[in-house]
């Protein structure tokens, strides 16, 4: 397991993703926001902070728009060590490269920190992914792997970022100089460089469109920490599926 002293002091900062609108879960999202929606008692905010205590994080930010108030109360009665922050998005979601802009002027004294998007459950080594970003020293690392996805991010020969491509409608985006190779879909757990943003003005975009800027001139590679299970909670027909693979794991 990993725990507090595997890890460095610039280890400690993260960013969890939670401004989300949730219109694919329906009626499930009409009066709550998607970070609290529980699955077998647990809220997926309250499973993600837990994971990230456990992992020895100390500052924690949340992003949050929709339903500001509750998560706003969850925090507020949510007891941890951890020093836990929320970035509101009052007039709109900004997606998540708008999101993680917004947060960081939380993140003055962190040169490093994990992105993680709230929906996401996983084993996900996140030492691993830290190694990689120690030492590559690139502005971003990104979690990928092998499995199914219509949306893919393009590497080049070294495993660095050269594009995207939706395989269902055929949107293809290249990083120019950059050949694709392979291809893999994103975890939705990265390490990024938090310098590398600065400058750049708050809007609404998402992520991977900011990570294909930076690969123009920076290096955005792939890492594969490994993991044993990996759920991304979008509709409602998973819940079922997912509480279930918890069960079944213990967790």
């Amino acid at each position: 397991m990993q725990t507090l002293e595997t890890m460095t002091a610039e280890h400690k900062s993260a960013l969890v993703l939670a401004a989300g609108l949730g219109t694919r879960l329906g009626l499930l999202t009409h009066n709550r926001p998607k970070a609290l929606l529980e699955i077998e008692g647990r809220s997926l905010l309250e499973i993600c902070l837990r994971k990230l205590e456990k992992l020895g994080f100390t500052h924690v930010v949340v992003n949050t728009h929709h339903f500001h108030h509750q998560i706003e109360a969850f925090v507020r009665n949510f007891d941890s060590p951890m020093s836990i922050s929320l970035s509101h998005e009052r007039e709109e979601p900004l997606e998540t490269g708008g999101g993680l802009l917004k947060a960081l002027t939380f993140f003055q004294n962190s040169r490093h920190i994990l992105v993680h998007n709230v929906d996401v459950i996983t084993d996900l080594s996140i030492n691993e992914l830290y190694d990689t970003q120690k030492k590559t020293d690139a502005v971003a690392v990104l979690a990928v792997s092998e499995r199914p996805s219509t949306r893919r991010l393009l590497f080049d020969s070294e495993f660095r970022l050269a594009g995207w491509k939706n395989a269902q409608s055929g949107e293809v985006r290249t990083v120019p100089g950059k050949k694709a190779v392979y291809d893999y879909a994103f975890s939705a757990v990265s390490y990024l460089n938090t310098r590398a943003f600065e400058g750049f003005k708050v809007r609404r975009v998402t992520l991977v469109e900011l990570l294909l800027n930076l690969a123009e001139n920076h290096d955005v590679i792939a890492a594969f920490p490994t993991y044993s299970y990996w759920h991304d909670l979008g509709k409602a027909d998973q819940l079922a599926a997912i509480a279930a693979s918890l069960k079944e794991k213990g967790i």
